[in-house]
């Protein structure tokens, strides 16, 4: 061996002079948080979380406010008020109308004028008809003794729940029919209350419809039933082996039955057929008196899907009263 490769073995050193030891001492910036330090992202940069010394640091998207910042919405997202790089950015809700808004009126609600995407909402009338009658006629009736007038009831929905203050117009009962003042565009629950002029007297009102007013006019009719009224309800499925919630499509049905029977004359019953997937709903009118009724799933051929659930001394009220059953639990065999 020469002296100059003796030399280099010596020192650890291979030929062309390179360390032939692999360790590498530990360092900030390896991308492996070592002791005494807090973090090390691979990196000697700062301003990303993670400073040049491997010590924690603010940064944009932290979730805290640091005071170079506007703001700090936890992420580096634009277009949600505040920007990528933390500063207070324009936006649908600030109340103030910036370019490519109609209006801004700082809430994101439907039917106030000014739309949930900030843009002017025009406005549109629900035609509302009315009839009384009986329910073993559907000749129409004059307007009952003291009813002199109609009242529409319009509240619009944010989807299913209410939003703002009902809107409330006025007609001569005797007219069968009335066009409501102009509301901002949406969907109204909408329903028809009948009584005197000074609205201290109320004879009855209507079953409740959603009218669409979204992008054109809309109707409501709807009878006053002098003599009977109505049962709503919703229901749920189990399985009766299971006792678990079912689907109506775990069921293999697409219907359900109701079926009341009026106690003080057994043979006098009526049927309504629901679709399944609906969850609920609200029977033809019935007269007034105490029934049995009897809900159960139905299969393709309409036979029944398991034992009928049956609600005893239910009691329909007139006029044009809605007596809730509330939900009603239907056991389907095999499940």
């Amino acid at each position: 061996m020469s002296r100059l490769a003796w030399v280099w073995a010596s020192l650890g050193l291979g030929l062309g002079g390179c360390i032939l030891s692999s360790s590498v001492d530990p360092a900030c910036g390896d991308g492996t948080k070592d002791v005494g330090e807090q973090c090390d992202d691979g990196d000697l940069e700062a301003g990303d979380g993670c400073s040049s010394t491997c010590t924690f640091e603010p940064f944009c998207g932290d979730g805290i406010k640091d005071d170079d910042e506007e703001c700090d919405d936890n992420n580096i997202a634009g277009g949600d008020g505040c920007s990528a790089i933390c500063q207070i950015e324009p936006f649908c809700g600030d109340s103030t109308t910036d370019p490519g808004e109609g209006c801004d009126d700082g809430a994101h609600v439907p039917s106030d004028g000014c739309s949930p995407m900030c843009q002017v909402e025009v406005t549109y009338a629900t035609t509302a008809r009315w009839s009384f009658r009986t329910v073993a006629s559907s000749t129409a009736l004059a307007c009952p003794t003291g009813v002199t007038t109609i009242q529409v009831i319009s509240q619009a929905l944010d989807g299913d729940s209410p939003v703002g203050s009902a809107t409330v117009d006025l007609f001569d009962c005797a007219t069968m029919t009335g066009t409501i003042t102009p509301v901002y565009q949406g969907r109204y629950q909408t329903f028809l209350a009948a009584g005197n002029s000074s609205g201290t007297q109320v004879y009855a009102t209507t079953v409740s419809a959603v009218v669409d007013l979204t992008t054109s006019d809309g109707d409501y009719t709807a009878a006053f039933v002098d003599d009977g009224g109505y049962f709503s309800l919703a229901w749920t499925l189990i399985g009766a082996s299971s006792n678990l919630p079912k689907t109506c499509a775990d069921a293999m049905t697409t219907s359900v039955s109701v079926l009341s029977t009026a106690v003080a004359s057994p043979t006098s019953f009526f049927e309504d057929l629901y679709t399944c997937a609906d969850g609920g709903g609200v029977t033809a009118a019935l007269p007034a008196g105490t029934y049995t009724v009897s809900v159960s799933g139905l299969d393709a051929s309409d036979g029944s899907l398991g034992t009928p659930v049956n609600l005893t001394d239910r009691t329909i009220v007139a006029p044009n009263k809605v007596t809730n059953l509330g939900t009603v639990t239907i056991p389907i065999d095999g499940l």
